[in-house]
This record gives C-alpha cells, sequence and structure tokens, in this order.
C-alpha cells in the first residue's frame, strides 16, 4: 500500500533528519534533465521499483532535485503547435 501521510519522519522514526515528504518539480529537458539515476529494485512483475537520484547538475538542481530524492512518478507534458492551435498531450509513466 502505497498510501501514506506525506511530511512525516520515515518509518516514524525519532530523527527529524529522515522523512517522507511529496513534492513535484518541473525539469526541462533542453540541454539534458541532469540527473543521474541508480535503479535499486526494478524490471519486477509487479512494476514497482525504486530509483533514487544520485546525482544532479543544470536543470534538475534548478528545479530542486537533491541527490538521495527517490523517483515516485513522473509526468511527460508534450506540446504541438501547427502555426494557431496548441495541441497538448500527457503521459503518467
Amino acid at each position: 500500500n502505497f498510501d501514506r501521510q506525506a511530511g512525516v519522519p520515515y518509518l516514524d522514526c525519532k530523527s527529524k533528519d529522515y522523512f517522507v515528504d511529496d513534492v513535484q518539480v518541473v525539469v526541462n529537458r533542453d540541454g539534458g534533465m541532469g540527473m543521474e539515476l541508480l535503479e535499486l529494485a526494478g524490471g519486477r512483475d509487479d512494476d514497482y521499483g525504486l530509483t533514487i537520484v544520485s546525482g544532479v547538475s543544470g536543470n534538475a538542481e534548478q528545479a530542486g532535485v537533491v541527490p538521495g530524492d527517490s523517483i515516485a512518478q513522473v509526468q511527460v507534458v508534450e506540446s504541438q503547435t501547427d502555426g494557431t492551435n496548441t495541441k497538448e498531450s500527457v503521459q503518467i509513466l
């Protein structure tokens, strides 16, 4: 079950150094995303895994991503313009 309250110390530990918080950041793809990723658990039959940010630079750093962050969901927004109309599509991975 992935339902849990954000902003709570991780696994109810007494340390305030480890906590769970949900944030949304927008990272520009122009010039590269600027994230080094480490897949700790992936390719499982249940489609769940764990991907940790191991390094940041450029766009990711400017968006507020820090090493140690875990990526839970990725949303890709694409826009196409034909001169007068703009079509936007959203894909959640």
